[in-house]
């Protein structure tokens, strides 16, 4: 993972919308799903396979362990939104947004649509950003036994199925499940290094 990225995903934890992606785009076409086993690797997801479909599904036309079971989900509860965030900019606790808005004639452009620009400060050593050109939508699995012990049983597997076929210089920690995600169609990310500070 690069210095922006590392900056971008250690900073912006405190927001508390989970692991953050320096590259959150789709690997091969496919998003991101709940029920995705994989790590990140060069700032992005890669998804090994999805312990929810079956087999010969598409998702899982890589492989999955021997004596695969896959998980339903059905009994679970999830937590859905259409827009969990508006858009706008969202930055570390070191990061000051200002907002600059187009003037014409008789004073600003009424609306979201006045906003043409952001400026950013950073008072710390470093921080990120993450701007939103439009809402976020979300879909995350309440808080379960059912995942916790399932990957308590099958994590080891998968460790080993990273290793073994793909060749992943990889730890077992590095190996994760998915269980919620956020997505945008429109963002823009920064990480700042202050050189300078103090």
């Amino acid at each position: 993972m690069g210095r922006s990225a590392k900056i971008y995903t250690r900073t912006l934890n405190s927001l508390g919308f989970g692991f953050q992606l320096w590259f959150p785009e789709p690997t091969d076409g496919q998003e991101i799903q709940i029920g995705d086993v994989g790590g990140v690797f060069n700032s992005g997801f890669r998804r090994l396979f999805n312990v929810t479909l079956p087999e010969n599904h598409p998702y899982n036309a890589g492989g999955v362990p021997e004596n695969f079971v896959p998980l339903s989900l059905a009994s679970l509860i999830h937590d859905r939104h259409k827009h969990c965030l508006s858009p706008g900019a969202y930055g570390s606790t070191s990061v000051t947004t200002v907002v600059t808005r187009a003037k014409v004639a008789g004073g600003y452009i009424p609306g979201s649509a006045g906003a043409v620009g952001y400026s950013f400060t950073c008072s710390d050593e470093e921080g990120a950003m993450l701007l939103l050109k439009s809402s976020a939508r979300s879909d995350s699995l309440c808080p379960n036994e059912v995942l916790s012990q399932y990957m308590k049983k099958h994590h080891q597997d998968w460790y080993e199925l990273a290793k073994s076929r793909y060749h992943w210089s990889c730890k077992p920690e590095d190996i994760i499940l998915v269980n919620g995600w956020i997505k945008i169609s429109q963002w823009t990310v920064a990480a700042f290094k202050n050189n300078s500070t103090g």
